[in-house]
């Protein structure tokens, strides 16, 4: 699962990769502060994890969640005023899947890899 996120939903990425599935999270410089502040200790157990990567992105992306899975693609965006409103775009079509992936990857090419708190 590919996942870029300006939401921190932490319990849901190590119950993930505590199943064996591969993961790799894009999260903001603003979202991952708060991870690792509040949350110290699922974030160092992700870390622990071979299934999964995590990068740093700049703030100011413009969307607030893009998850990608082997058969779906998630989108979420702020609406006109910069507030998330928890609606999404999903798609389980095989052109999203890819098009999801290749915006994964081009963020991915805009962060750092993090491997310690």
């Amino acid at each position: 699962m590919l996942l870029i996120s300006t939401q921190p939903i932490c319990p849901l990425y190590v119950e993930l990769s505590r199943k064996e599935s591969e993961l790799s999270l894009n999260f903001t410089q603003c979202v991952w502060d708060h991870l690792s502040n509040k949350h110290a200790n699922m974030i160092t157990e992700l870390m622990d994890m071979d299934n999964l990567s995590i990068y740093i992105s700049k703030d100011g992306i413009k969307l607030t969640e893009v998850t990608v899975t082997d058969k779906l693609m998630l989108l979420g965006l702020f609406d006109k005023k910069g507030k998330f409103d928890h609606q999404f775009i999903m798609s389980f079509e095989p052109g999203a899947i890819r098009w999801g992936r290749e915006m994964f990857d081009y963020f991915k090419k805009l962060s750092r890899q993090v491997n310690k708190i």
